[in-house]
């Protein structure tokens, strides 16, 4: 928690991981996440948590878990793994002991090479945007 100035008085806001900024009006807009959390179910989950679970079964292989939406709109769990690993299922089995259901994903890809932005981190816009584009 801390203080700041909103409109004129001290104002408490709280540090809840939402990437927001303060217009000429004085609302406070909201333009997404800071974290790797998503929403699933009602319930918020830590994407590095699935990840922490597939990477020990996959004997460190990177991966990314990443918040998609469906073709309804509801957002799914995908899991993207860097490298060759042709029994996927065997993930997903190894993640169902080990997480609640609405965290075991529910579309597990490979790539040959995650994509890098300009810090030399792994790109995930470009991962989630290979994968909503795969679902259509």
């Amino acid at each position: 928690m801390f203080v700041a100035e909103h409109n004129g008085a001290p104002t408490r806001f709280y540090r809840t991981g939402d990437l927001c900024s303060i217009d000429a009006d004085g609302d406070i807009l909201y333009a997404g996440r800071l974290d790797h959390q998503t929403k699933i179910q009602g319930y918020r989950v830590e994407l590095g948590e699935i990840e922490h679970h597939a990477r020990e079964f996959l004997c460190k292989n990177n991966v990314v878990a990443l918040g998609v939406k469906n073709k309804v709109g509801n957002t799914e769990v995908a899991l993207v793994i860097e490298g060759e690993y042709p029994d996927t299922k065997a993930v997903v089995a190894h993640l169902k002991t080990q997480l609640p259901a609405y965290m075991v994903p529910t579309r597990v890809s490979t790539v040959p090479v995650f994509p890098l932005n300009v810090n030399g981190k792994t790109d995930r816009n470009v991962l989630q945007q290979s994968i909503t584009t795969a679902a259509e």
